[in-house]
């Protein structure tokens, strides 16, 4: 036999299972359109988050491009700076504080 403690967590468990389904369906049949929200301003909003969406992408797309153009100047440069003589010493770098 199933104690009474048993059917109250069986009972808010199903409780909490039907108000997730609730939600799910209040929202898939567009309740925020019956709490007021219209179409127009949630499209507002979406293309709101879209241009945001999209300036950030060509941001990282221009930091990666143009890291990959000094990772390429540097591959290419290696060669012709490796037989370069130095110009400066460790000596002459070095920055002496008073």
């Amino acid at each position: 036999m199933l104690s009474k403690d048993t059917i109250l967590n069986s009972a808010k468990n199903e409780e909490k299972i039907e108000k997730r389904h609730l939600m799910r369906l209040k929202y898939l049949n567009g309740y925020s359109i019956l709490n007021g929200m219209n179409i127009e301003a949630e499209l507002a909003d979406i293309k709101r988050l879209l241009t945001e969406i999209s300036r950030k992408l060509d941001e990282l797309l221009e930091e990666k491009e143009i890291t990959a153009m000094m990772k390429l100047s540097e591959v290419s440069l290696k060669d012709f700076l490796e037989d370069e003589p130095d110009i400066y010493s460790i000596e002459d770098v070095k920055v002496r504080y008073r």
